[in-house]
């Protein structure tokens, strides 16, 4: 029969050490927020690409092109890294709801008084008599929900380039 140990553990602080843990934390706090933050440009990359595939691949074309000057690359060359960029982007209606978990619970440590501005991105208004482009929210695009008016079904909003842009936008600057 083995005694339990009584060293401590090797990730906790040390008796009287504070400013260590106190490092440490802001340490994986400024880690999980650049890990966040590379996630939610490659969402925002996701769902651009979803709204407009032809311009983001021409975009990444012409990226993949300028990254690989040196290399003289034919045009068969060119579409297939092309198309490896475009197919390494997630899947932004698979990937979003544990990317915004995960952010909501950090905005809830680090800056807890815009937690409901960071919320209010992505959930709907619970009152809503109507919906436009300024209450359309996440939680509809995740839907695909579209809104249209009249006879000739008019497009108010919907999972398009007038959505997508500016508010995933805006959920970043946070």
């Amino acid at each position: 029969m083995s005694t339990p140990s009584t060293a401590p553990h090797p990730a906790a602080p040390l008796p009287g050490n504070q400013e260590a843990a106190t490092i440490s934390n802001l340490d994986r706090y400024k880690k999980d927020l650049d890990s966040l933050i590379d996630k939610g440009n490659l969402l925002h990359n996701a769902m651009q690409a979803e709204q407009f595939p032809k311009q983001v691949e021409s975009q990444v074309e012409s990226l993949v092109k300028k990254d690989l000057a040196k290399k003289r690359l034919d045009k068969n060359t060119l579409r297939i890294k092309t198309q490896q960029v475009l197919k390494a982007l997630p899947s932004f209606t698979a990937t979003y709801q544990s990317w915004y978990s995960e952010a909501k619970a950090l905005v809830r440590q680090i800056l807890p008084d815009r937690l409901s501005d960071f919320v209010r991105y992505y959930e709907k208004p619970k009152p809503r008599k109507d919906i436009s482009y300024e209450n359309y929210r996440i939680e509809d695009y995740l839907q695909g929900l579209n809104v249209t008016r009249g006879y000739v079904k008019e497009k108010i909003v919907g999972p398009d380039g007038d959505f997508a842009k500016p508010s995933s936008e805006a959920v970043q600057s946070l």
